[in-house]
């Protein structure tokens, strides 16, 4: 196992019911943005499901499946479990960042922009 850099910026713990919150908008992402660390998870309080969106347009609402979707997360009834995502991710210029949740889904993630 190799060990990964954690990134600059961060979206805090937390996540939202039914929502689609902006990470990185298209026109900031002007070189590249690197998915440093990801941990998506279940608050315990139902199902759930988080997705990262990379698009050039935002997902017109969570599970949306017209917006590329890079990791999705779906988890159990009832338990609160997690995911890390064991690899970086790098995001291509021009594509936003969006993340979607439904129940009580949660996500903390690191990120660098690309500075070439």
């Amino acid at each position: 196992m190799s060990r990964v850099k954690i990134g600059k910026h961060w979206f805090p713990a937390g996540g939202g019911q039914n929502s689609v919150v902006q990470l990185v908008a298209p026109a900031d992402n002007k070189q590249g943005v690197i998915l440093r660390t990801i941990s998506l998870g279940n608050g315990g309080a139902g199902q759930a499901q988080v997705v990262i969106y990379a698009d050039t347009h935002a997902p017109a609402a969570p599970g949306d499946g017209n917006t590329r979707q890079i990791a999705v997360y779906n988890s159990p009834n009832g338990f609160f479990t997690s995911l890390i995502v064991p690899y970086e991710i790098e995001v291509p210029a021009g594509l936003g960042i969006w993340l979607g949740f439904t129940g009580a889904a949660q996500a903390q993630l690191t990120y660098d922009f690309i500075d070439v």
